[in-house]
């Protein structure tokens, strides 16, 4: 997932082309190609080479160098509720593959996606993580009641048991 977000921010910033706004609207300086925003190696620009196949090449730092260091101040670390649901997330995720592993799953994730739609809530205020998480919980809830509900024990009143023993018996 982190490597699928480094390639989109690097497909984004090499894709803005942005000018400087210069007098009446025009630009003082030629609008930076992809290329130069992302550090590449490009060709000299200028009069054409006499020798087309020798090109001279700029020495500019590497593409990695923007995935490597592309954060160099980080934001702090956020609140408790983001945290929390996090670790739930993270205890759900190691739940056993037997029936009350799918309980204990479903749990953590109703809490686990409780605490982060509390987090959007009152922290963040982004309405559409609370709008998300909220159909997240709702979701595994009602996977929570099912599992929960298959593996109740089922058991049937003294009587009617000897009943059935005795026709088992015959």
């Amino acid at each position: 997932m982190l490597l699928f977000g480094v390639l989109a921010l690097g497909m984004i910033s090499g894709l803005n082309v942005t000018e400087a706004p210069g007098a009446g609207g025009s630009s003082a300086a030629p609008p930076l190609s992809p290329s130069s925003e992302m550090h590449l190696l490009e060709a000299t620009r200028g009069a054409p080479p006499a020798d087309p196949v020798n090109v001279t090449l700029q020495d500019r730092a590497s593409m990695w160098d923007l995935y490597l260091h592309h954060c160099p101040h980080w934001k702090p670390i956020n609140h408790v509720f983001f945290q929390a649901a996090n670790v739930c997330f993270l205890v759900s995720f190691l739940a056993p593959h037997t029936q009350t592993g799918l309980v204990f799953l479903r749990a953590a994730l109703v809490l686990g996606c409780a605490l982060s739609a509390l987090w959007a809530w009152s922290i963040q205020c982004y309405m559409d993580a609370v709008v998300w998480n909220a159909v997240f919980v709702l979701i595994n809830f009602v996977y929570f009641a099912v599992h929960f509900y298959l593996i109740r024990p089922i058991k049937f009143h003294k009587d009617l048991e000897d009943v059935s023993m005795v026709c088992f018996c015959l």
